[in-house]
């Protein structure tokens, strides 16, 4: 190989880190935007613990071709996980238009973008009506807001897996049928 041909390979390696770092880059800020906005409209981005996820779905055993609502999806971990890993039709609701984006984004590099949709909205808007496994992380505050309970209580049909990362709900408390504890937090499966 000539001087000539090793520096024209090495200029495109060098091209090609480039490209990689300033992709490394953009993610970031993406990311870093996407915690703000969190944090402005007062709806804290946590990501949800990798063992919850395994426990619950280790529980659960959901069958290919089920519906999964993520409500509060975030950076679509949890909802991309179940889609690839379960064959499940994934549906998530989240009020951050930065997250819509970075989710769909992670579908997509996942290859099963084909398979979710995402939807910016407010989770008192959201129907519960199709899914078979919803799984929700949010506040207290709004997990018990009247529009919430409603939707989840007539909404949902009967055999539907409600999981709340973190906190109770209060109004299915009769209806649990895992906990799984964490380090710091439980995580709730109620069947309705």
């Amino acid at each position: 190989m000539s001087m000539a041909e090793q520096l024209f390979l090495l200029r495109i390696v060098f091209l090609l880190v480039e490209l990689i770092l300033l992709v490394g880059i953009v993610w970031y800020c993406v990311y870093v935007t996407a915690l703000l906005v969190s944090r402005y409209m007062e709806v804290p981005f946590v990501p949800t613990d990798s063992d919850a996820v395994q426990a619950v779905f280790d529980y659960l055993r959901p069958q290919k071709g089920k519906r999964f609502l993520e409500i509060g999806f975030g950076d679509g971990r949890v909802i991309c996980y179940a889609v690839k890993k379960y064959g499940l039709l994934g549906h998530g609701v989240d009020t951050n238009p930065v997250f819509v984006h970075v989710a769909r984004m992670r579908a997509w590099l996942m290859g099963i973008a084909h398979k979710i949709s995402f939807e910016r909205k407010d989770a008192r808007q959201a129907s519960f009506k199709q899914a078979d496994i919803i799984f929700i992380f949010m506040l207290p505050a709004l997990l018990h807001d009247v529009q919430i309970q409603h939707g989840l209580q007539k909404q949902a049909k009967r055999g539907t897996y409600v999981v709340s990362h973190w906190y109770p709900i209060t109004y299915f408390a009769k209806q649990e049928v895992f906990r799984f504890s964490g380090k710091d937090h439980e995580t709730y499966v109620y069947k309705i």
